[in-house]
């Protein structure tokens, strides 16, 4: 019965903050035999007197020997993941960030109303935190009656502005620099942007950089890696071959003509990777995997130019009493399988993007 008047008579609920602070106070006294004693002989002020006294001595067992401070209450970090380009972490970028966080409302400087109607909270007696016993240790956690405040506004004097909230919703932009050789994953911590709260310290706004991925690059700590497809008359007889750089430049490869250039080559370009953070002018390496193009379809006269130049083909190097077998090839398909299909439908999990 105690649970369905404190549920229906909740203040998120609609109903009276003052009625709802009553019940949990009378509901903590009936369950407790010493404090129901105190306030049978005392009455409320000698029970007030009372539980102060065993939040000073929960306090000190748990943080310390008397007189040393437990320290503020702290709100909570909010994290914040915007999604960048490779080209971003390259040349670097200035990306604001918008968010909506609670400020201590003004009109009533975080009380939550006219100073009459403040009142000191009969939940946790002001401390702003109750103490509660998990496995026979005794843990403490902000007060959900004052919000972590120890204070309550009554209804009448609640301020117009925050509605006894003591906080207000106000929108708040970071201008995140984004220095080039920044990494996928980093995070940036803005302090003191996080929501606030009456009496707490305010937490940090974190920004994590989450990078997307490149069409034609793929980063490796410092180093790029990227693919160059070369025609076949280019391999054998040499040229030049061009790479659109992540800063628009076009690096012109000299493919020398004395080198015969095979399929599958890895080459590396120096200092043509990612800038490096901390060490102006250093960059990491450029990796070249090459590939080599052959044509789709040739002329007969082509053919036989090809068989003049290149030398005889298979069949004549076979011997007559070889035993063959003749074959018939077909293009491979890989087949699909159950984590293909899983790996289409999936969707990444991740925190709220700007």
């Amino acid at each position: 019965m105690v649970k369905e008047t404190v549920v229906m008579m909740h203040p998120d609920r609609g109903g009276d903050a003052e009625v709802f602070q009553s019940i949990i106070q009378a509901h903590g006294v009936l369950i407790h035999p010493d404090r129901r004693a105190v306030y049978d002989n005392e009455g409320e002020e000698g029970l007030s007197k009372y539980m102060a006294a065993v939040r000073t001595d929960m306090f000190n067992r748990i943080f310390g020997r008397a007189g040393v401070s437990v320290g503020g209450r702290r709100t909570m970090d909010r994290i914040h993941c915007i999604r960048v380009s490779l080209e971003d972490l390259y040349n670097g970028k200035i990306h604001p960030v918008t968010f909506t966080r609670k400020v201590i409302c003004v009109t009533c400087s975080g009380k939550g109303g006219k100073q009459i109607g403040v009142k000191e909270c009969k939940e946790c007696f002001g401390q702003g935190v109750t103490i509660n016993m998990l496995q026979n240790l005794p843990t403490s956690s902000p007060c959900q009656l004052c919000f972590g405040t120890g204070l309550m506004v009554t209804v009448g004097d609640k301020c117009p502005t925050c509605e006894g909230q003591k906080v207000v919703p106000k929108e708040k932009t970071l201008l995140v620099d984004i220095e080039p050789g920044m990494k996928n994953g980093q995070a940036l911590t803005f302090e003191g942007y996080s929501d606030q709260s009456p009496g707490a310290v305010t937490g940090d706004a974190i920004v994590v950089l989450e990078q997307d991925d490149h069409p034609r690059f793929e980063r490796n700590g410092d180093n790029l890696t990227t693919k160059l497809s070369i025609d076949v008359l280019t391999a054998i007889a040499g040229g030049k071959a061009r790479i659109k750089h992540l800063d628009r430049r076009t690096l012109a490869i000299a493919i020398p003509q004395e080198n015969l250039i095979r399929d599958r080559e890895h080459w590396i370009v120096p200092g043509k990777g990612m800038p490096v953070p901390g060490k102006p002018l250093a960059f990491g390496d450029l990796h070249v995997k090459i590939s080599v193009e052959f044509p789709k379809n040739l002329s007969v006269s082509q053919i036989q130019q090809l068989k003049e130049v290149l030398g005889p083909i298979l069949e004549k190097n076979l011997s007559p009493n070889e035993d063959l077998d003749e074959v018939v090839v077909e293009a491979f398909k890989k087949p699909e399988t159950k984590d293909d299909v899983w790996l289409e439908n999936a969707s990444e999990e991740g925190c709220s993007h700007q």
